[in-house]
């Protein structure tokens, strides 16, 4: 009979072996930033490039830029079309993928490692070289307008674009989905251009390398390829969101629908505040799996919500910590009620161990788990790194939250969950 190993041992033992190789920070004379980590044996490596490009670097009037210069970038450089790229990329059974998030510009490699120094010149061709076609270019604004159209066909999505609508008021985070759309119409090769070389700089860039490869020769190989022509011109958004002063509200009505769909967001912190793990625990104690108090309250005993939780995103400025509910119309009102008073709840009383303990075992383990992925493991070291709390957070992350109290729960709660913005969604 086959042994099973208990959840807990078989945790504890790959954490063990996911973390047993520390990772090294090299900064090569450029200022691009090296996050390197061995991991013998594997046959495979995995490279995450992080590229500080984003919604944080544009306007009301530059809005969707950053994801419009993303999307471009696996379509050919100077050296490279993109059926020569993809080909290249098919022979020899790598992936390349580009991620676009409200922080960053993401770009990954995962081959076997004998191909390590093709990824590096793949990846390096693409972000020193690429040439922003532009047959492709109004191919990719078209299918960025019809997929921004298509938001309204996807109820989650239409609302929680619209409360962070009202919360991010005059900030990036905050720009509407189809607000972007006259932009998009309007951005030409040049516009692209610009700000690729605006921003698409060595000292903007953090590359996290994991796989069966030597550190001295990532390093080596690195100052061969990442060597730039420009040293571009970037500019900062300095203002972070600010608090509601009151709350707000907004209710839109589709005939469409058969549902109703509420979301109501508090403004929270960025990744670097020390309040951050104690949000993310309160998050999963409010709100997260079956065990929840919003699942356990108000679908469980109550049968009042086809579903309900809460999650508070990792984000460079202040996050949104968000609760949502999807019910029957004849429901909402009673939900709505007894939202607020989980939230009263969690405000004035202390949580139980229990509750504080499950929750932080919950994101401790899935924390843990998603490193049995090269590829996630290069992109955390890359993603903390990025996100300005440093590569070693992937270190400390499970400490950071063990180390959360009841007393750091209540506290966070009080703090956070007062003003809010709401948006319902529902047939006419």
């Amino acid at each position: 009979m086959r042994k099973v190993i208990p959840s807990i041992i078989f945790l504890l033992l790959f954490q063990a072996g996911a973390f047993a190789i520390q990772p090294e920070k090299h900064i090569l004379d450029n200022g691009l930033t090296l996050i390197i980590k061995e991991a013998p044996g594997t046959g495979l490596v995995a490279i995450n490039t992080f590229i500080d490009a984003s919604s944080l670097n544009e306007s009301k009037k530059t809005a969707g830029m950053a994801s419009m210069v993303g999307s471009m970038l696996q379509e050919g450089t100077k050296n490279r079309s993109a059926e020569a790229l993809a080909e290249e990329l098919e022979n020899v059974g790598a992936a390349l993928g580009v991620e676009n998030s409200s922080d960053y510009t993401g770009v990954s490699y995962l081959s076997l490692s004998d191909n390590f120094e093709l990824g590096l010149d793949i990846l390096s061709d693409i972000l020193i070289n690429a040439a922003f076609p532009e047959k492709e270019l109004n191919k990719q604004k078209e299918d960025a307008v019809a997929a921004i159209k298509q938001i309204d066909d996807h109820p989650n999505v239409l609302i929680l674009d619209e409360v962070l609508g009202l919360l991010y008021q005059n900030h990036p985070y905050g720009f509407r989905a189809k607000q972007k759309i006259p932009n998009i119409k309007r951005f030409s090769r040049k516009d692209l251009v610009k700000f690729y070389n605006n921003y698409y700089i060595p000292s903007n860039m953090v590359v996290s390398i994991v796989g069966d490869i030597n550190i001295d020769q990532i390093i080596k190989l690195s100052k061969t390829y990442f060597v730039f022509n420009r040293a571009g011109g970037r500019k900062k958004i300095t203002k972070t969101p600010k608090i509601p002063v009151k709350n707000r509200s907004k209710t839109i009505k589709k005939s469409d629908l058969k549902a109703s769909w509420l979301e109501i967001s508090y403004l929270a912190t960025p990744i670097e505040s020390p309040d951050y793990p104690a949000l993310k625990v309160l998050a999963n104690i409010l709100g997260s799996g079956m065990s929840s108090r919003l699942f356990v309250e108000i679908r469980e005993k109550e049968a009042l919500v086809y579903s309900i939780g809460s999650f508070f995103p990792s984000m460079k400025q202040k996050s949104n910590f968000t609760i949502y509910a999807v019910c029957s119309p004849d429901n909402l009102a009673k939900v709505k009620s007894m939202i607020f008073t989980e939230i009263k709840k969690i405000k004035s009383k202390k949580v139980s161990q229990s509750e504080l303990q499950r929750a932080q075992n919950y994101l401790n383990g899935k924390f843990i788990i998603s490193h049995q992925s090269l590829l996630r493991q290069a992109w955390y070291l890359g993603w903390f790194e990025a996100m300005g709390v440093g590569y070693q957070m992937d270190q400390v992350y499970k400490k950071d939250i063990d180390s959360v109290s009841a007393d750091d729960i209540l506290r966070v709660a009080k703090k956070y969950l007062n003003k809010h913005c709401m948006v319902i969604l529902g047939p006419k």
